[in-house]
């Protein structure tokens, strides 16, 4: 009877379901910074593995046997109370080197951070990278979910072997949490790069992936963005000085909200849109395939002293200029749909294609317009001065007109219609006349040749050019207007009437 009792005691104990094992899961030190102000802190890990690291000090922290589950915090516990009681500490540790075996979860860092090496980490916070000139910081992480630094981030290398999520550096609250001597490499894809501050003196490199989001959220100096992949954002909510953008794959859209200065821009490939709420000074744009959409709000111009602002596309929708263009140098490879500005003095633009529609609120001054095929609409707001507008003509790499590299159109070439609000003065617009002495409508003046040096023989007129004030000259030497056509000009208006020639223009060129 006793044994029949005790089987059915086992029986049930078999049906029992077994627990886990279970091991100690967390290790925790505890020390005063030596090398810091005093601080009291603990370095504590809760999960798989365990942390070494000499007595009392922050200067290497060495974690082995972690795994996506273990979480790592240096925090403070109380700061350095002097005999008057009054706290002598920042409430903050300087950890300098922290080394990870494995992978790692959460780490969280109440103070700044000089070097750490990990697999992959779920998420890294730390107050400040603190590196300095003669020992910059280190960041080499396989993989990053989330990297975010309160406050400042001082001589600091960032390199990325995987893919990242969102990285959030800098405090555009504190007058110094800034994001400067910093270089960053990434080897694949980007979620959201965050300078929430100022960028200076450093180079961010994306060398394979997607940047999907780059955001700067101050001014950005002495610095440079190269993006070797496609790049969906990148968006500028302060200054740009001194600095370069050159994305090598497709870009979705540029977005400055500030003033450029003295800073390069390069697309390799297609850029969508571009927007620059503020000035764009003494700064060069190469779009080499297409730019859909463009628009400055404020003025593009060049230092007087020389033309250090140049754009150039290859193919282009529309450029949008709220305001003014001076002293700047404009090359379409390919057709411009439309193009519009405020006053614009000082401006050579080179066409080597179709200009749809060109036009200015303002005055039209000092410029020169040159288009290797046809002109459909040139519209002035105000006067036409010391200005050239020629079809059939390509200036060339030296925007110069008359000069070694200039490429003359064969075909048909046709300017259709050129309205000039008020006066026209010391301007010539031309189609299928070359000039020989910089300026249109004396005897040296001839027909297109091409290569062989024959005359060529096609269509090229001007359909309507009217003015609403006068067309006239100064007089002076070296100035005069010209109004002239191979095959002719359809009609002329002056002040609402039939303008006839008289000895100062030339309408119809006499062969």
């Amino acid at each position: 009877m006793t044994d029949i009792l005790m089987m059915k005691y086992n029986q049930k104990l078999l049906d029992l379901e077994l627990l886990e094992s279970r091991q100690l899961l967390s290790f925790v030190v505890v020390g005063v910074e030596i090398n810091g102000d005093g601080d009291t802190y603990e370095i504590r890990l809760d999960g798989p593995g365990i942390f070494d690291t000499a007595a009392n000090s922050l200067e290497l922290i060495t974690v082995t046997g972690t795994t996506a589950k273990s979480n790592l915090r240096i925090v403070v516990l109380g700061k350095n109370i002097d005999q008057n009681g009054q706290s002598t500490s920042n409430g903050m540790v300087d950890v300098d080197t922290i080394s990870i075996t494995a992978n790692i979860g959460n780490i969280i860092i109440e103070g700044s951070l000089k070097k750490i090496t990990a697999e992959t980490i779920k998420s890294l916070k730390v107050d400040s990278f603190s590196g300095n000139s003669d020992a910059p910081g280190v960041v080499d992480v396989q993989k990053i979910n989330a990297l975010t630094a309160l406050s400042k981030v001082t001589y600091t290398n960032f390199t990325f072997r995987d893919k990242v999520g969102t990285i959030k550096l800098g405090n555009r609250k504190q007058e110094d949490g800034t994001v400067t001597n910093s270089h960053f490499t990434f080897h694949n894809d980007v979620k959201n790069l965050i300078i929430d501050n100022h960028l200076g003196s450093s180079q961010i490199t994306q060398l394979d992936g997607v940047a999907k989001r780059y955001l700067i959220n101050g001014n950005v100096a002495d610095s440079a963005i190269h993006v070797y992949g496609d790049a969906k954002t990148l968006a500028i909510n302060g200054n740009v000085a001194h600095s370069t953008i050159h994305v090598y794959g497709e870009a979705k859209a540029l977005a400055i909200n500030g003033a450029v200065s003295r800073s390069d821009f390069d697309f390799d490939m297609s850029l969508k849109k571009l927007n620059v709420k503020e000035e764009w000074i003494d700064t060069t744009l190469d779009v080499k395939e297409t730019l859909t959409r463009s628009s400055f709000k404020s003025v593009i111009s060049s230092d007087p002293s020389e033309i250090a602002t140049q754009i150039s596309i290859k193919t282009i929708g529309r450029i949008n200029i709220k305001n003014d263009i001076i002293q700047t140098r404009i090359g379409i490879d390919s057709d411009i749909a439309k193009m519009t500005a405020g006053n614009v003095d000082g401006l050579a633009l080179r066409v080597n294609g179709n200009l749809g529609i060109f036009s200015t609120r303002g005055s039209l001054d000092n410029t020169i317009i040159s288009v290797l095929n046809n002109i459909n609409t040139i519209k002035v707001g105000k006067n036409l001065q010391q200005t050239v507008i020629v079809a059939g003509i390509n200036i060339g790499e030296d925007y110069l007109l008359n000069s070694e590299d200039d490429q003359l159109g064969r075909g048909d070439l046709l300017i259709k219609k050129v309205i000039i609000g008020n006066n026209l003065v010391n301007s010539s617009i031309a189609v299928g006349i070359l000039s020989k002495n910089g300026y249109f409508g004396d005897a040296l003046d001839t027909r297109f040749i091409d290569d062989q040096g024959n005359e060529i023989r096609a269509k090229q007129e001007i359909r309507l050019i009217k003015v609403g004030g006068t067309i006239s000259t100064t007089g002076i030497s070296g100035e005069s207007y010209a109004l002239v056509a191979e095959d002719g000009i359809d009609k002329i208006t002056s002040k609402g009437k039939i303008y006839i020639d008289n000895p100062d223009g030339v309408r119809v060129p006499v062969w």
